[in-house]
């Protein structure tokens, strides 16, 4: 069993651990601010997390394929990673209504996160070009579905 001190000790480790995660959740978001283009922001977003995980593929590895990501469903995962800017920027831009930008912003966070996953993780090299052509296409498809109201009613 652990004493007292131990348990001191696990609970400042996990206090820290908290900040540093906290620390480049920030340092991310500072990444993403510096690279979005505001003329084309949501395309631009989407295009930042897969550089991101080129320019940064380790602390995109601890941020987003760890145990540190305590997401436990998709709500979760845009919950913690969806910029309220974003989404209305989408809803603006697009003319789309709030719930539907959400479930566009949702479906390219996890299209744009799964590409990124392979290129932090060395799987597969893809060229920038390939990626937007990619992006493009998913982008436009998921507005389709979502336009026609062709998609699923949750995230799940």
């Amino acid at each position: 069993m652990f004493g007292t001190t131990d348990l001191q000790l696990l609970r400042q480790y996990a206090r820290i651990d908290a900040a540093v995660v906290f620390a480049w959740e920030k340092y991310l978001d500072r990444y993403v601010d510096a690279h979005a283009d505001r003329r084309k922001y949501f395309a631009s977003i989407e295009n930042c997390h897969i550089s991101f995980a080129r320019d940064e593929k380790f602390l995109f590895c601890f941020l987003f394929q760890s145990p540190y990501l305590k997401a436990s469903s998709i709500e979760d995962f845009y919950r913690m990673y969806a910029r309220t800017d974003v989404t209305q920027d989408i809803s603006a831009t697009l003319g789309l209504s709030t719930s539907d930008a959400e479930k566009l912003y949702t479906h390219m966070m996890l299209y744009t996160h799964g590409i990124a996953c392979i290129i932090a993780a060395d799987a597969v090299y893809f060229s920038r070009e390939i990626v937007s052509a990619k992006i493009q296409f998913a982008y436009a498809s998921f507005l389709q579905r979502i336009k026609e109201g062709n998609h699923a009613t949750t995230c799940s």
